[in-house]
């Protein structure tokens, strides 16, 4: 579903922001009173699921309940070329293993890795609850319905540094990951990763699936190959390293030819014949 206005556009996206940052907001609040309150987990979960669920309201809006369940669940679905998933899972992974690398060498050694063991729940949790459920919203609506009006650099761009500012409540939220990595870094590495996404798009015709996938593949990964340090005394080196090459990679993808390409919008045809305003 893409918006065909770019009122709709705006209210999406303030929509989402609302719904976030109250639910940080409230997170920040407790955590000030209580930093060992175990409803900061609740309320960090649902500020997290923002942009799924104004998705799905938007969706349910233009479609009625059967009709979003039905365009949600296409969405979901696996599209292109395996050798499309594979490239492009490689290139998070060792983005994510050059910043680990980085940081090794000028910060020491990041802490001890978990068991492998770990490594299929670990994907499934990050798809569905720790930040992979992020891109219902932010890929299944509002980066389309941008590629669609502005473009797919200029598009992709903007979907990145909203997905950025998005997330500047989690500075002031105490144990979040982002209070170790500089918001300049954390804004390469988000713009970079939606030029991947846009790309990914374009080679699979609109697979919401791929970009939860990524997501999740990148989030699981820093689990692994852990690339900044919560020591104020280590220089952010793998932070640094980690958006530079982001921002890298999803140039030099989205400059890049692919046979298998589906598509030149990012968006599944069922996506442009949804291209409708939810006014």
């Amino acid at each position: 579903m893409v918006p065909s206005s770019s009122g709709a556009v705006v209210r999406f996206t303030v929509a989402t922001f609302v719904w976030t940052w109250l639910w940080w907001g409230l997170t920040i609040g407790l955590l000030r009173v209580n930093p060992n309150s175990s409803w900061t987990i609740l309320t960090s979960f649902l500020g997290t699921c923002g942009p799924a669920v104004v998705a799905i309201v938007f969706r349910i809006r233009l479609q009625g309940s059967r009709g979003a369940l039905r365009s949600i669940g296409r969405s979901l679905r696996p599209r292109g070329s395996r050798w499309a998933w594979v490239l492009l899972s490689t290139a998070v992974v060792g983005v994510v293993g050059v910043a680990r690398a980085a940081h090794q060498a000028f910060a020491g050694s990041p802490p001890e890795a978990p068991a492998l063991w770990f490594i299929i729940p670990a994907l499934v949790a990050m798809a569905i609850v720790g930040g992979g459920q992020e891109e219902i919203g932010w890929r299944g609506v509002l980066q389309p319905a941008l590629t669609w009006h502005l473009g797919r650099w200029a598009g992709a761009v903007l979907a990145g540094v909203v997905w950025f500012c998005w997330h500047l409540p989690l500075w002031w939220t105490p144990g979040a990951v982002q209070q170790h990595i500089p918001m300049a870094a954390f804004a390469a590495f988000c713009i970079g990763f939606s030029l991947l996404v846009q790309r990914g798009f374009e080679v699979t015709g609109g697979s919401v699936l791929l970009a939860v996938w990524l997501h999740a593949l990148n989030n699981a990964s820093a689990v692994w190959l852990v690339f900044y340090s919560s020591a104020s005394n280590q220089p952010p080196i793998g932070s640094w390293v980690l958006g530079t090459a982001y921002l890298a990679v999803g140039i030099v993808v989205m400059m890049a030819r692919y046979g298998g390409e589906s598509t030149n919008s990012g968006a599944s045809a069922e996506t442009t014949r949804d291209c409708r305003s939810v006014d």
